[in-house]
Protein backbone atom coordinates (compact mmCIF):
# COMPACT_ATOMS: atom_id res chain seq x y z
CA UNK A 1 0.00 0.00 0.00
CA UNK A 2 1.57 3.11 -0.80
CA UNK A 3 1.65 6.00 1.57
CA UNK A 4 2.79 9.59 1.52
CA UNK A 5 3.26 11.53 4.68
CA UNK A 6 4.04 14.72 6.53
CA UNK A 7 5.15 14.75 9.76
CA UNK A 8 5.78 18.38 11.46
CA UNK A 9 6.52 19.86 8.47
CA UNK A 10 7.86 23.32 8.10
CA UNK A 11 8.39 25.74 4.63
CA UNK A 12 9.78 29.53 4.94
CA UNK A 13 10.80 31.53 2.52
CA UNK A 14 13.25 34.79 3.26
CA UNK A 15 14.71 35.32 6.33
CA UNK A 16 14.62 38.21 9.08
CA UNK A 17 11.76 41.41 8.18
CA UNK A 18 11.60 39.42 4.81
CA UNK A 19 10.76 35.70 6.38
CA UNK A 20 7.62 34.42 5.16
CA UNK A 21 6.02 31.26 6.72
CA UNK A 22 4.77 29.02 3.91
CA UNK A 23 3.53 26.21 5.65
CA UNK A 24 3.26 26.44 9.70
CA UNK A 25 3.69 22.18 11.03
CA UNK A 26 1.78 20.45 8.81
CA UNK A 27 0.62 17.03 9.95
CA UNK A 28 -0.68 14.95 6.83
CA UNK A 29 -1.22 11.28 5.00
CA UNK A 30 -2.25 9.81 2.14
CA UNK A 31 -2.76 6.42 1.08
CA UNK A 32 -3.44 3.59 -1.77
CA UNK A 33 -7.22 3.71 -2.06
CA UNK A 34 -8.05 7.30 -1.34
CA UNK A 35 -9.05 10.69 -3.36
CA UNK A 36 -7.81 13.24 -0.90
CA UNK A 37 -8.71 17.39 -1.06
CA UNK A 38 -6.76 20.22 0.20
CA UNK A 39 -9.16 23.02 -0.36
CA UNK A 40 -7.96 26.55 -0.13
CA UNK A 41 -7.82 30.20 -1.31
CA UNK A 42 -5.10 31.62 -3.96
CA UNK A 43 -1.95 32.39 -1.97
CA UNK A 44 -3.09 29.71 0.74
CA UNK A 45 0.45 27.53 0.65
CA UNK A 46 -1.18 25.18 -1.29
CA UNK A 47 0.87 24.73 -4.14
CA UNK A 48 4.48 24.83 -1.97
CA UNK A 49 3.00 21.89 -0.33
CA UNK A 50 2.00 19.97 -3.39
CA UNK A 51 5.46 19.76 -4.39
CA UNK A 52 7.20 18.82 -1.13
CA UNK A 53 4.78 16.21 -1.24
CA UNK A 54 6.27 15.46 -5.04
CA UNK A 55 9.92 15.95 -3.24
CA UNK A 56 10.05 18.90 -6.16
CA UNK A 57 10.79 21.29 -3.51
CA UNK A 58 12.41 20.32 0.15
CA UNK A 59 11.01 21.60 3.62
CA UNK A 60 12.66 23.91 6.00
CA UNK A 61 11.97 21.66 8.71
CA UNK A 62 10.00 18.29 9.36
CA UNK A 63 9.85 15.10 7.56
CA UNK A 64 8.27 13.59 3.84
CA UNK A 65 7.54 9.99 4.00
CA UNK A 66 7.01 8.00 1.20
CA UNK A 67 6.52 3.93 2.17
CA UNK A 68 7.52 5.77 5.42
CA UNK A 69 10.80 5.84 3.98
CA UNK A 70 12.40 9.50 4.56
CA UNK A 71 13.00 11.59 1.61
CA UNK A 72 15.60 13.76 2.74
CA UNK A 73 17.47 10.30 3.54
CA UNK A 74 17.47 9.23 0.10
CA UNK A 75 20.35 10.56 -2.67
CA UNK A 76 19.18 13.07 -5.66
CA UNK A 77 19.13 10.19 -7.89
CA UNK A 78 16.84 8.01 -5.98
CA UNK A 79 14.57 10.83 -5.43
CA UNK A 80 14.23 11.30 -8.73
CA UNK A 81 13.97 7.44 -9.44
CA UNK A 82 11.46 7.64 -6.55
CA UNK A 83 9.31 10.71 -9.15
CA UNK A 84 9.60 8.80 -11.74
CA UNK A 85 7.86 5.50 -10.75
CA UNK A 86 5.70 5.86 -8.16
CA UNK A 87 4.36 9.74 -8.66
CA UNK A 88 2.41 11.48 -11.29
CA UNK A 89 1.81 15.22 -11.55
CA UNK A 90 -1.07 16.81 -12.83
CA UNK A 91 0.03 20.72 -12.93
CA UNK A 92 -1.57 24.16 -13.09
CA UNK A 93 0.90 24.60 -16.36
CA UNK A 94 0.17 21.65 -17.92
CA UNK A 95 4.17 21.19 -18.55
CA UNK A 96 3.01 19.90 -22.28
CA UNK A 97 5.99 19.52 -24.89
CA UNK A 98 4.72 22.37 -27.17
CA UNK A 99 6.78 20.90 -30.53
CA UNK A 100 5.25 17.43 -29.60
CA UNK A 101 1.66 16.34 -30.60
CA UNK A 102 -0.76 14.97 -28.01
CA UNK A 103 0.14 11.02 -29.27
CA UNK A 104 4.13 11.70 -29.02
CA UNK A 105 3.86 13.33 -25.47
CA UNK A 106 2.56 9.64 -24.30
CA UNK A 107 4.89 8.26 -26.58
CA UNK A 108 7.75 10.49 -24.83
CA UNK A 109 6.51 8.79 -21.68
CA UNK A 110 7.26 5.09 -23.09
CA UNK A 111 11.05 6.39 -23.91
CA UNK A 112 11.54 7.15 -19.96
CA UNK A 113 9.09 4.39 -18.77
CA UNK A 114 8.85 1.14 -19.20
CA UNK A 115 5.48 0.20 -17.04
CA UNK A 116 2.55 2.47 -18.24
CA UNK A 117 -0.81 1.74 -18.58
CA UNK A 118 -1.69 -1.27 -21.17
CA UNK A 119 -3.19 -0.18 -24.18
CA UNK A 120 -6.62 -0.92 -23.83
CA UNK A 121 -7.13 0.95 -20.14
CA UNK A 122 -5.23 3.88 -21.94
CA UNK A 123 -8.00 3.64 -24.60
CA UNK A 124 -10.81 3.51 -21.96
CA UNK A 125 -8.91 7.24 -20.26
CA UNK A 126 -9.10 8.54 -23.60
CA UNK A 127 -12.58 8.02 -24.13
CA UNK A 128 -13.45 8.88 -20.94
CA UNK A 129 -11.59 12.30 -21.15
CA UNK A 130 -12.80 12.97 -24.23
CA UNK A 131 -9.61 13.57 -25.78
CA UNK A 132 -9.30 10.46 -28.04
CA UNK A 133 -9.59 12.87 -31.56
CA UNK A 134 -6.90 15.26 -30.29
CA UNK A 135 -4.14 12.57 -31.00
CA UNK A 136 -2.86 14.57 -33.70
CA UNK A 137 -2.88 17.94 -32.61
CA UNK A 138 -0.08 19.76 -31.03
CA UNK A 139 -0.50 22.11 -27.50
CA UNK A 140 -0.75 25.18 -28.62
CA UNK A 141 -3.91 24.29 -31.25
CA UNK A 142 -5.73 23.10 -27.89
CA UNK A 143 -7.78 25.19 -25.26
CA UNK A 144 -7.15 25.37 -21.69
CA UNK A 145 -9.86 22.43 -20.33
CA UNK A 146 -8.14 20.69 -23.89
CA UNK A 147 -4.80 20.76 -22.54
CA UNK A 148 -5.64 20.40 -19.06
CA UNK A 149 -7.27 16.92 -19.54
CA UNK A 150 -4.24 15.65 -22.08
CA UNK A 151 -2.44 16.65 -18.99
CA UNK A 152 -4.25 14.73 -16.83
CA UNK A 153 -4.06 11.69 -19.13
CA UNK A 154 -0.43 11.53 -18.99
CA UNK A 155 0.04 11.61 -15.47
CA UNK A 156 -1.94 8.73 -14.96
CA UNK A 157 -0.62 7.43 -18.21
CA UNK A 158 2.79 6.48 -16.25
CA UNK A 159 0.59 4.18 -14.20
CA UNK A 160 1.91 5.70 -10.49
CA UNK A 161 1.08 4.43 -7.22
CA UNK A 162 0.45 8.40 -5.94
CA UNK A 163 -0.86 11.38 -8.39
CA UNK A 164 -0.72 14.72 -7.33
CA UNK A 165 -2.70 17.36 -9.15
CA UNK A 166 -2.76 21.21 -9.07
CA UNK A 167 -5.81 22.77 -9.69
CA UNK A 168 -6.80 19.86 -12.30
CA UNK A 169 -10.52 21.65 -12.94
CA UNK A 170 -9.22 25.51 -13.00
CA UNK A 171 -10.14 25.21 -16.51
CA UNK A 172 -13.19 23.08 -16.73
CA UNK A 173 -16.93 23.68 -17.20
CA UNK A 174 -19.23 22.06 -15.00
CA UNK A 175 -19.57 19.49 -17.30
CA UNK A 176 -15.93 18.13 -17.58
CA UNK A 177 -15.69 18.64 -13.60
CA UNK A 178 -17.79 15.81 -12.57
CA UNK A 179 -15.90 13.45 -15.48
CA UNK A 180 -12.46 14.34 -14.00
CA UNK A 181 -13.91 14.07 -10.07
CA UNK A 182 -15.30 10.85 -11.12
CA UNK A 183 -12.76 9.76 -12.60
CA UNK A 184 -10.14 10.71 -9.58
CA UNK A 185 -12.49 8.57 -7.48
CA UNK A 186 -12.64 6.07 -9.80
CA UNK A 187 -9.04 5.35 -10.23
CA UNK A 188 -7.91 5.77 -6.25
CA UNK A 189 -10.57 3.01 -5.26
CA UNK A 190 -10.51 0.43 -8.29
CA UNK A 191 -6.57 0.87 -8.98
CA UNK A 192 -5.51 1.61 -6.01
CA UNK A 193 -3.84 4.52 -6.14
CA UNK A 194 -3.38 7.40 -3.67
CA UNK A 195 -4.89 10.94 -5.24
CA UNK A 196 -3.69 14.26 -3.90
CA UNK A 197 -5.45 17.13 -5.21
CA UNK A 198 -5.02 20.80 -4.03
CA UNK A 199 -7.82 23.17 -5.17
CA UNK A 200 -10.11 25.87 -4.53
CA UNK A 201 -13.10 24.24 -6.66
CA UNK A 202 -15.28 23.06 -3.75
CA UNK A 203 -17.15 21.17 -6.81
CA UNK A 204 -14.66 18.13 -5.98
CA UNK A 205 -15.77 17.77 -2.62
CA UNK A 206 -18.74 15.11 -3.23
CA UNK A 207 -15.57 12.84 -4.71
CA UNK A 208 -13.59 12.87 -1.94
CA UNK A 209 -12.93 10.43 0.95
CA UNK A 210 -11.24 12.97 2.92
CA UNK A 211 -10.70 16.39 2.70
CA UNK A 212 -8.29 19.06 4.41
CA UNK A 213 -8.71 22.88 4.35
CA UNK A 214 -5.11 24.94 4.17
CA UNK A 215 -5.47 28.92 5.21
CA UNK A 216 -2.64 30.29 6.00
CA UNK A 217 0.00 27.95 5.96
CA UNK A 218 -2.14 25.74 8.42
CA UNK A 219 -3.67 22.63 7.25
CA UNK A 220 -6.79 21.42 9.21
CA UNK A 221 -8.73 17.92 8.45
CA UNK A 222 -12.67 18.70 7.99
CA UNK A 223 -13.64 15.08 6.43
Amino acid sequence: MATLELKNVNKVFGSGANQVVALDDINFKSVSGELTLILGPSGSGKSTLLTILGGIQTASSGQVLLDEHSLNDLSKTAQEKNRLDKIGFILQRYSLVPFLTVKKQFELVDKVKGHNLSPEVFENLLDELGIQKLLAQYPGELSGGQSQRVAIARALYGDPSIVLADEPTAALDSSRVEVVGQLFQDIAHNYNKAIVTVTHDIRLKKFADHIYELVDGHLQQVK
